[in-house]
């Protein structure tokens, strides 16, 4: 049974990546491929509980700033906090900076000052790199339940570097 969820898994992220990459080829704006790249991901269940992410890149002319290009599902005050940022001042910016994936249990009101909501979430992000360069990150909301997993880490740097690939 555990040889036929890795098969299954690996098959579904063989079809992600190529699906990713089909994206890419698409005469569509640079953004929109992002959106629909990042639906695919979401929508293949590769990483078991995804409701929600980001795909945020460095800024073209400052790679000091990074910008959100691409989300779906995400709470209104995180797409606030995350609108444009100084590199160093949130997870996402800490995981462009070390170039390693970080694996977080939190709640929204860690990551959102005087807010209401205290929904525990877990999430992982995942830097988007090429030739040692950090591109982006890639970050995944998962549901509370969630139990973190090398084999993810895995799937999750697979899919950053097709990412890369469509980045550059």
């Amino acid at each position: 049974n555990v040889s036929k969820n890795n098969t299954e898994k690996f098959f579904r992220l063989q079809q992600t990546v190529s699906n990713i990459l089909m994206i890419s080829l698409q005469p569509i704006p640079f953004q929109q491929q992002l959106n629909e790249i990042l639906n695919e991901i979401l929508s293949k269940n590769i990483i078991k509980n995804q409701t929600s992410g980001c795909i945020i890149l460095t800024h073209p002319t400052d790679d000091n700033l990074i910008e959100m290009y691409a989300q779906k599902n995400m709470h209104p005050d995180i797409l606030k906090k995350c609108d444009m940022k100084e590199s160093g001042l949130y997870l996402c910016s800490q995981v462009a900076f070390e170039k390693k994936l970080i694996y977080k249990e939190c709640f929204v009101s860690d990551q959102i000052k005087n807010n209401d909501s205290n929904r525990p979430q877990c999430h992982y992000i995942v830097p988007i790199i090429s030739a040692d360069k950090v591109l982006g990150v890639l970050s995944l909301y998962l549901n509370q339940d969630h139990q973190e997993s090398i084999e993810e880490h895995e799937l999750l740097y697979a899919i950053a570097s097709a990412l890369a690939g469509v980045i550059e």
